[in-house]
């Protein structure tokens, strides 16, 4: 199968389960993509897809040619790469996904320095509260708080991190200190939805849960650290972002929680100019960062 077009329709079909949404993606009408997907099942004998009401599932013939069509897919972008390595331009797009407090709070504040030295180039951040898939290219740079384990990935941890309880000085002031756990029984704690937690790793909070009997629950990062500035109660915060806010004051000396930050990219993408630039600087800005991530005091 030599088409590099319909296997290009194929995988958008493949990684959005959907041919209207593969459509959008590539910029063709939805007959196209049927047409696309139709020819290549007539030159393999067999259907890729099942289709259904709710979308498109792979069959097994479809899993078949989905390890060749990402591997005839590797060789073009690889291609691609050694060609724009040529020109000293960064240029295109580059998607960024990553946990709402680290893009945030850390890499928005240190970006100017990227558009200056790179203006050709496009960022596209997108701070998540869920999962996500690289093999579906909804993203080029993903930085994630599990180590992912599965996939054609290229994975490196990029730094430890602490969180720690943080009050603001106000709520310390009109309700009093919190020195230790008991302190929390009579204060509202500021803290995740639990059933749409996405990680493992957000679990730190549990023995803050089980000594305070109030609740604030939110999904956003930003949304709990408004909170807690507000005055409602305690939460947790990452170190490296409370830094941002004078008014917050680590409390419970006794309590924090270190976690891990991943830099993650699909093999197939490392090597494009763009993304191995946007890499390297998020790389250097972690590094040159230091003990942010572990506030004293």
């Amino acid at each position: 199968m030599q088409d590099w077009d319909n296997l290009r329709v194929f995988l958008a079909v493949a990684r959005s389960g959907q041919f209207s949404a593969a459509g959008r993606r590539l910029k063709l009408d939805h007959a196209t993509v049927a047409r696309r997907i139709a020819a290549l099942e007539a030159e393999a004998k067999a259907q890729l897809f099942q289709r259904l009401t709710t979308g498109a599932v792979l069959t097994s013939a479809g899993e078949s040619l989905l390890v060749h069509a990402e591997a005839i897919e590797a060789q073009v972008l690889s291609a691609t790469a050694e060609l724009a390595n040529t020109e000293a331009t960064v240029a295109g797009p580059v998607r960024i996904a990553g946990p709402e407090g680290f893009v945030s709070y850390f890499l928005v504040p240190r970006l100017a320095a990227f558009v200056r030295l790179y203006p050709d180039a496009t960022l596209q951040l997108v701070p998540l509260v869920r999962s996500f898939s690289l093999a579906r290219r909804e993203a080029d740079i993903a930085i994630t708080l599990d180590r992912p384990k599965e996939g054609r990935l290229t994975v490196k941890k990029l730094t430890d991190y602490r969180v720690s309880l943080y009050a603001s000085r106000n709520h310390l002031e009109t309700v009093g200190p919190i020195r230790k756990m008991p302190d929390l029984a009579d204060r509202t704690l500021v803290t995740f939805v639990d059933d749409l937690v996405y990680s493992s790793s957000l679990d730190y909070a549990q023995p803050l849960l089980e000594a305070s009997r109030n609740r604030f629950e939110c999904v956003s990062v930003t949304a709990q650290i408004e909170a807690i500035r507000s005055g409602i109660g305690a939460g947790v915060i990452h170190d490296y972002a409370a830094q941002n806010f004078s008014d917050l004051v680590r409390v419970l000396p006794s309590f924090s929680a270190e976690r891990s930050y991943w830099i993650v990219t699909h093999k197939t993408q490392r090597s494009l100019r763009r993304v191995a630039a946007t890499y390297a600087f998020i790389e250097d800005e972690v590094r040159k960062a230091g003990s942010l991530f572990f506030k004293q005091g």
